[in-house]
């Protein structure tokens, strides 16, 4: 198939040799499960659900490295793919067919939510000297939102907070760099002025060469945004982390992992279940798998959930009122 030769497939035997240790393969049944790319917290977590669910479930599982909603979408769509790890903006965006996060000509919505996981904690980062501690502080400087270029969420968050709640349309020079050690490297040389990324170790970089200034989000900021963006809302560094003596305001969202409309009710639950029954190997493959609990399964839905989840939530006692709905206008979003 055409897919086959634009993605690198990695078998489950390889990530379980790389993330958990080899575990034999015994089911029948392939799971294709798309993640994003090697090397990123989120693939170290998609693979590590997917040893969970082939030594735990019996399920064998196809790990596919695929960088966005853009490429994982279509194919969910048509049935290629059965389970995506992604995040609670562009996957609602997609499914509501919005804006900047439109993928093809119209909705995308043959897929369901199983559940929410660890938070993205997107900054706006810059160095002593600048002249910057507010976003109102950005008018006249040379300021990188977009990371990395093309990034539908990052292309919202300028939009929306920094056009639009700061009034800044036009007053600042954009520019785009691509990766976190490229715009941390820009600023040390003096070649921008302020970028955004979320929180990682691009910051300890700037700590130890010229400094980091952390420029609040405001509360009120980042819900403006969220009105404009599902799936975005006012979120924080915690005290102490990368040293700060203070909780930093951000902009945050979740990864959410999401299935196919169609698969069953069943396995949809049986994959629920033995992630949730096995927590404890989970969180042991990388530091923010932590963030994958009962307590954070249900928050900040884009999409409706399947029925499998519903039934899970349901006898775990975390079903609402409220989710009710949320599933409603989510289920009309749809149509």
């Amino acid at each position: 198939m055409e897919r086959l030769v634009r993605i690198f497939t990695i078998t489950v035997t390889m990530v379980m040799a790389i993330v958990l240790g080899a575990v034999p393969v015994t089911a029948a049944e392939v799971i294709s499960f798309a993640s994003k790319p090697m090397g990123g917290t989120n693939y170290y977590i998609s693979a590590g659900m997917a040893s969970i669910l082939t030594k735990h479930a019996g399920l064998q599982m196809r790990v596919e490295p695929l960088t966005s909603t853009k490429q994982w979408g279509p194919l969910m769509e048509r049935g290629e793919i059965d389970l995506a790890m992604d995040n609670a903006v562009d996957t609602g965006g997609m499914y509501r067919g919005e804006g900047l996060f439109k993928v093809g000509p119209g909705k995308l919505t043959k897929f369901r939510l199983l559940a929410a996981g660890n938070e993205t904690l997107m900054g706006l980062w810059t160095k002593p000297g600048t002249g910057i501690k507010t976003i109102k502080d950005f008018a006249g400087k040379r300021i990188v939102l977009v990371t990395p270029p093309g990034s539908p969420t990052t292309t919202g968050t300028a939009k929306y907070l920094v056009d639009d709640y700061a009034k800044l349309e036009g007053k600042y020079r954009k520019l785009e760099i691509g990766s976190p050690a490229e715009c941390t490297a820009a600023l040390i040389e003096g070649r921008i002025d302020a970028y955004q990324f979320a929180a990682g170790p691009h910051i300890e970089e700037l700590k130890r060469s010229v400094g980091i200034v952390a420029i609040p989000v405001p509360k009120e900021g980042a819900e403006y945004v969220g009105k404009k963006v599902p799936g975005i809302y006012s979120g924080a560094v915690p005290k102490g982390m990368y040293g700060f003596p203070e909780a930093v305001p951000v902009i945050a969202w979740r990864a959410v992992l999401v299935v196919r409309q169609d698969l069953s009710a069943d396995l949809v639950y049986k994959v629920l279940t033995t992630i949730y029954g096995h927590l404890d190997e989970l969180h042991a493959v990388h530091p923010l798998a932590k963030e994958w609990s009962l307590a954070n399964a249900t928050k900040t839905p884009t999409v409706p959930f399947h029925s499998g989840a519903i039934k899970f939530y349901k006898e775990k006692g975390l079903w609402t009122p409220e989710l009710d709905k949320i599933q409603e206008r989510n289920l009309a979003a749809g149509k």
